[in-house]
């Protein structure tokens, strides 16, 4: 077929043992003292700011049950659970290492926690939440590679065989359809939410 599918599922169960070199946003902004809080207009962790956008777009007070999938460390939620003690919360993850550091985090509140992989979680169970929240985990879903053929073929100047690759290249074309009629502007942006879906979409400057 001229591709593969590509996932990190392996890495995650049995590879990871820290996230020291990993610098997300939310680890960045979670030490009171982190200098990255310089760049922000106020000085907040990144789950406090959060709190307070969900809150004014939601607001929360109507949320009930919030289901965190690929949690990190569970600094996140514990700042949502420190200003939002009511929510029902549940932590998936397909990482046990980093399940285990959230039970860390999140000793003291009231919490679940599931090993899975989210992509295997039935639907009913999914709907079962008010709030999903996935948070800087997108890097870490399967992606469609190249294999070395696709790649021969894509040089200038050389042609794939008949056939080669029309499945993906067909598979692909509803795909970029849908993305460029439902195109984001990215960091800051005020892009279109997709048909009979609330988006929130990232912060702007002003809000942070």
């Amino acid at each position: 077929m001229g591709y593969a599918l590509n996932t990190t599922d392996d890495y995650h169960l049995h590879g990871l043992t820290s996230l020291g070199w990993e610098l997300t946003l939310c680890n960045a902004l979670f030490p009171k003292n982190s200098p990255c809080r310089g760049a922000l207009l106020r000085d907040a962790s990144f789950g406090e700011h959060l709190f307070h956008f969900l809150d004014k777009n939601i607001p929360l007070k109507r949320v009930k049950t919030v289901l965190e999938v690929g949690g990190g460390m569970g600094y996140l939620m514990r700042d949502l659970l420190t200003l939002a003690p009511h929510l029902q919360t549940t932590m998936a993850d397909i990482s046990p290492f980093l399940l285990q550091r959230q039970k860390e985090s999140l000793a003291g509140f009231s919490v679940s926690f599931l090993e899975t992989d989210f992509f295997k979680m039935p639907l009913p169970d999914l709907r079962a939440f008010d709030l999903v929240i996935l948070n800087e985990v997108l890097g870490d879903f399967p992606t469609l590679a190249a294999d070395e053929r696709t790649v021969a073929f894509s040089r200038p100047g050389s042609r794939p065989p008949f056939g080669q690759n029309r499945g993906f290249r067909n598979n692909l074309r509803p795909a970029l359809r849908s993305c460029r009629k439902h195109q984001y502007r990215g960091v800051g942006g005020r892009g279109k939410a997709l048909p009979g879906r609330r988006s929130l979409h990232l912060f702007e400057r002003t809000q942070l």
